[in-house]
């Protein structure tokens, strides 16, 4: 019976060895071969195709903003508007850094 016991452990080191070399295995696979990019050059080509359309399409909306209506400005509402900021007075600050060295103050 002892000797069942102890070929079974010597298996779970076994077990466990060959599993761990296997995940050794796997992630020098997964994270350290440079063999292949991860993105292809035909998809990066059509990206940068669809990017431009875009960038473009904006550019065109921009143009278009010299034909904006400003007679807003010169309305009642516009012109009864009020500023209401609240101005902040300046707080003292805390105590000194005690991490600072005195000659650096």
């Amino acid at each position: 019976m002892d000797k069942l016991i102890e070929k079974l452990k010597h298996n779970k080191n076994t077990t466990a060895l060959v599993v761990i070399l296997l995940l050794l295995g796997l992630s020098y696979w997964f994270f350290l071969r440079g063999d292949k990019p991860l993105i292809s050059v035909t998809s990066t080509s059509s990206s940068q195709e669809i990017i431009g359309r875009e960038l473009l399409i904006e550019l065109q909306r921009l143009k278009s903003l010299n034909q904006v209506n400003v007679n807003f400005f010169d309305s009642d509402v516009f012109k009864n508007l009020e500023d209401t900021t609240v101005s902040v007075t300046p707080q003292p600050i805390g105590r000194n850094n005690p991490f600072i060295s005195p000659s650096l103050e």
